[in-house]
């Protein structure tokens, strides 16, 4: 299961057996995340991250984020279009990224 959608286990075997229709406001033209499958959420999910990603892409920014890679809180990972990545430092006074060194390689 994606980090992103790891829930309380109690609240989500709740809600697995509550039918959207029995719920408070519901009616067949609202739509609800809970409505759809794992597989579903997660394709939806990924299709709204490349647009994202091309978004920022097409803005000639680097996509930068943290991941199991990044050993302390100012570790970040950069990644460029033309598929180049860096472990990168923010330097908090700067507010600048100083690449540690390349990934991709």
């Amino acid at each position: 299961m994606p980090a992103w959608l790891i829930l309380d286990p109690t609240f989500t075997k709740l809600i697995k057996h509550i039918p959207m229709s029995r719920l408070p406001g519901y009616n067949k033209k609202s739509f609800s995340i809970l409505d759809l499958s794992e597989e579903e959420i997660e394709e939806r999910f990924r299709h709204r991250l490349e647009g994202l990603k091309n978004e920022i892409f097409a803005k000639g920014l680097p996509l930068t984020y943290q991941d199991e890679r990044c050993s302390t809180p100012d570790f970040f990972i950069r990644e460029y279009e033309d598929g180049r990545t860096f472990l990168a430092i923010l330097d908090r006074d700067k507010l600048e990224f100083d690449s540690i060194r390349r990934l991709d390689n």
